[in-house]
């Protein structure tokens, strides 16, 4: 990994070339994905449900001003197999690199048998709804 060091001495075409290197360098920088950002949120609102914080995933919702059905669907991604969340927990992705959502995540989480939801992780291009 290269750092570039921004120093105003020479013009302002260099400036840009400076800025334009950072761009490309954050650009290629991965993060996690948005999916495993809402799992570990999940796994937190859970927690302080059982530690007695909140009485149910309705006083989460009423507290914190989110809809009833953003915290529902929040914690149905707690019923995907242990081993999917783990992969999903640790995947990165660049800025603008396709990632897999919290949408098709929690269509694999409606199925109830964990062996189902991971051959549908699998093959992520299964369409056909599990209830």
């Amino acid at each position: 990994m290269t750092r570039v060091i921004e120093l105003m001495f020479g013009s302002d075409a260099q400036a840009r070339k400076v800025r334009a290197s950072r761009t490309r360098a954050r650009l290629k920088r991965k993060y996690p994905i948005r999916a495993a950002r809402s799992i570990a949120l999940a796994h937190s609102i859970q927690a302080e449900i059982d530690r007695g914080e909140y009485e149910d995933g309705a006083d989460v919702a009423r507290r914190h001003g989110v809809s009833r059905q953003r915290v529902s669907s929040l914690l149905s991604l707690l019923l995907l197999a242990p081993d999917i969340q783990e992969a999903v927990l640790f995947m990165e992705a660049a800025v603008g690199e396709k990632q897999i959502t919290e949408k098709v995540l929690i269509e694999i989480a409606k199925c109830p048998l964990w062996a189902e939801q991971r051959r549908r992780f699998a093959d992520l291009g299964s369409a056909k709804p599990c209830y």
